[in-house]
Parts: structure tokens; sequence; C-alpha cells
């Protein structure tokens, strides 16, 4: 790894801790005091939103605090499986937030001219500009067979990206349904008619938009961290990811993996590789201190 890379890394990786430690500022302090204080004001959906965004930021802080312990353990300030967990959910949030939440609030021009919220529209200006920098830095890679002892995923790990990247987009949605219905909103959220009558077609959306930001820009999601999996693609990156998130959506997808090879990964000509050597979460938990730098 050359030079100018390692330093991209390290400013990315230092920008994203600065956001990490504003979130578990605002988790302690701002967030959980308002529910207690107001919890008897809150409806049933409000409950749902609060307890699952406690349970994300709660989930995001432990694997924060991993990734600082892996850090200091093997003495390298570099982008490590937990704190990239962190990077892509934070990452996917702030995305999915910044392109939808506008179709959804009220007069939501308005809110940018509210006092005493600076510092707020500050740091929403500063995180813009770490989402541009992540996707630059991560969109340069790509999955290299040369030289590597790459295999392609097995079923059972496919198996579980499936079941670990539906929790997660199960807690998304539990918090943006909460959100956006309209029992649930807060004075600055309209209603939306589609999504209490259905929240299938939501979750149609959410998930397509969850698979493709996260696979075009890191080749892997949440999911996929357990044991290193990324995406390896032929031809234009954004193109194969596009086919490849739209191919989940046919029926009995998931049981295709009983085969050689997924209708989405054999549609789309994309495979799921892990490396022999990966280091991915599940390597990290399991392996003795002198294994990790094997």
């Amino acid at each position: 790894m050359n030079l100018k890379k390692i330093l991209t890394e390290r400013i990315v990786l230092g920008l994203w801790l600065i956001v990490f430690a504003y979130s578990v500022y605002v988790f302690f302090i701002g967030r959980i005091l308002e529910i207690l204080l107001n919890l008897e004001h809150f409806n049933s959906l409000s409950l749902i939103r609060a307890n699952s965004w406690i349970l994300f930021k709660g989930m995001l802080m432990v694997f924060i605090l991993l990734g600082i312990v892996k850090s200091v353990l093997e003495r390298k300030f570099r982008i490590n499986p937990f704190w990239l967990l962190c990077i892509q959910l934070f990452s996917f949030e702030l995305i999915f937030k910044y392109l939808f939440l506008p179709i959804f609030i009220k007069d939501s021009l308005a809110l940018w001219s509210l006092e005493g919220l600076y510092l707020q529209k500050t740091f929403m200006v500063f995180q813009s500009a770490i989402l541009c920098l992540t996707a630059l830095y991560f969109m340069q890679s790509r999955v290299s067979t040369r030289g590597k002892a790459l295999k392609t995923s097995s079923k059972m790990h496919r198996f579980l990206d499936l079941v670990f990247d539906s929790l997660v987009i199960g807690l998304f949605v539990m918090m943006f349904i909460a959100r956006f219905s309209w029992e649930g909103i807060e004075y600055r959220y309209s209603s939306i008619e589609w999504l209490n009558d259905s929240p299938y077609p939501f979750i149609i959306i959410f998930r397509f938009f969850y698979y493709f930001t996260l696979e075009s820009i890191f080749l892997s999601t949440p999911g996929k961290l357990h044991n290193g999996g990324r995406v390896y693609f032929q031809g234009h990156r954004i193109t194969a990811i596009i086919i490849r998130t739209l191919c989940r959506n046919i029926p009995f997808n998931p049981l295709s993996f009983l085969g050689k090879k997924g209708w989405h990964d054999r549609i789309s000509n994309t495979a799921v590789l892990v490396g022999e050597g990966h280091a991915g979460i599940e390597t990290i938990l399991k392996a003795k201190p002198n294994e990790e730098e094997a």
C-alpha cells in the first residue's frame, strides 16, 4: 500500500472518529435524556422508534469500542472491520436521510432558518464532506485476484450474510417507518398515506437502496463483514451493482444459492470472494494474538 493511500485512509478514519465521538455525545446527553423526560407522551410507534434507535446507536458504540481495542492491541491506526462496519452504517443512514427526508419534511428549507441549530447545520455540512471523501476513497478500490488466494464465499456464509443484512435492514426500517408514519410523527414530518396503508413498497425501495449504496461504495455490506467477503465484478462497477441489486427481487432468489451460483450473482456476472487470510470480524474473534498478524 503506497504512502498516499495510507495517508488518505488515516484522514478518512480520523474524520469518522470525530463523527463517532459527536454521535456518542448526542446519544448520551441528548436523545436518551429527551426520551426519559418525555416518556409519558410517547405512543406505540414513538416507543418503537426510540427503542430501535437506542439499539442501533448502542450497537454502533460497541463496535466503535471494539475497533479502538483492536487498534490499540495491533498498534495500527487503520480502518479495521469493526470501524468499517460503523462507517458503513453511519454512511448509509446519512445518505438515506439526506436524499429522502426532504421528500417527507414539511417546509424542509425552512428548517435551515430555525435559530439554535447552527451547530447541527455545521455538523451536517461536515458529515457531507466526510461522505464525499469516503466515497472517493473506497470507490477507487476493487477486488483484485492477482497473486491472492481468493475463494468464493461458501453457502453457509452467504446465508449468514443474508441473515445479518436482513436484521440491519429490519432495524433501519423500524426506525424510519416509525418516524414517517402519521401516528409517530414529530411536528415537522408530513403524513404519508401510502406508508400507513402498507409498508411493503417502502421496504422494497429501502432494501434496494441499502444494497446498491453499500455495495457500490464499499463492495460489501455489514452482513459480509463477519468473514471479510467482498463483491468481485467485471466491467462497469455501478452497472454491475445495479443489475445485481435488481436481481435480488426475483422470486425465490435466496433459494437459488442452493445451486452452484445464485441468480443475482450469475446474471450480473459478479461473485462474493473471501481471501484465505481475510481480516473479517469472524476471524478476529476466533484468532489468537499471534494469528492476527499472519
